[in-house]
């Protein structure tokens, strides 16, 4: 009876467990239903032959973000060349503005340049010319007059313009005066010729190599002799002039 009762209860658990087997075989995997699968997807994954849903998928998560990131980058990077391209584009602007202001000033500069020139190139008429002759003379004549002799030039520049007529060999040429003051020389000069004086102011300067401005008036004689005045003012300084 021990027997029979073990080997029946054997029996009986052999045949319990014939049945679960059968039950799971002959049952669809949608009878199990989706609680078998949450609750064991480790066995379903490493199951051979079987693919998981992380397999079948295109890309994961992080490869999209990632590619975002490199899409958002390289956008970041195009703004700011951009950005470079219209500083410089306006910097460019800009010096071209300047450009074109400074030509336009320029210009500007010398048609006014021109004008003035036009305007003073214009001929005085004789009796205009002579009153202005005449008021430059009277003015370095009392410059000469008004002035003290400078004891460390005046004698020296007196006797250098003196040496420079003497030994010139300028012929038929007599130096009648000569006077040196602080700022402002004067020398009177006559000459049987008066032909010949502009070839003697030029060689004159020549010789004396002095870096000076100077004013001349010449008058000729009935007689064709001709009187020089001429004045000759000291390195570094300007001649007076009568509207200064």
């Amino acid at each position: 009876m021990s027997v029979m009762r073990a080997l029946g209860w054997s029996m009986g658990l052999t045949g319990l467990a014939g049945g679960i087997f059968w039950f799971v075989e002959a049952t669809p995997l949608t009878a199990v239903g989706s609680k078998a699968i949450t609750e064991s997807p480790q066995a379903l994954g490493a199951a051979p032959g079987l693919v998981t849903a992380d397999a079948m998928a295109p890309a994961s998560e992080s490869d999209v973000e990632t590619r975002l990131q490199r899409l958002e980058s390289q956008m970041q990077v195009l703004i700011e060349q951009s950005k470079i391209q219209q500083q410089n584009a306006n910097r460019s602007h800009e010096e071209l503005t300047r450009l074109t202001r400074a030509l336009e000033q320029a210009r500007k500069n010398v048609t006014d340049v021109v004008e003035d020139e036009s305007q003073q190139a214009e001929p005085l008429s004789p009796e205009a010319g002579r009153m202005a002759e005449a008021a430059q003379i009277a003015l370095l004549d009392r410059q000469v007059s008004a002035e003290r002799a400078d004891p460390r030039w005046s004698e020296r520049a007196a006797n250098q313009i003196r040496a420079t007529i003497m030994d010139g060999g300028f012929t038929g040429l007599a130096l009648e005066s000569v006077t040196c003051q602080a700022t402002l020389c004067r020398l009177e000069v006559e000459h049987r010729n008066s032909m010949a004086l502009d070839q003697f102011i030029g060689e004159f300067f020549a010789r004396l190599s002095w870096d000076t401005n100077s004013y001349s008036q010449t008058t000729v004689h009935d007689d064709g002799r001709a009187t020089l005045v001429l004045y000759i003012g000291r390195e570094g300084y300007e001649l007076p002039q009568p509207n200064s």
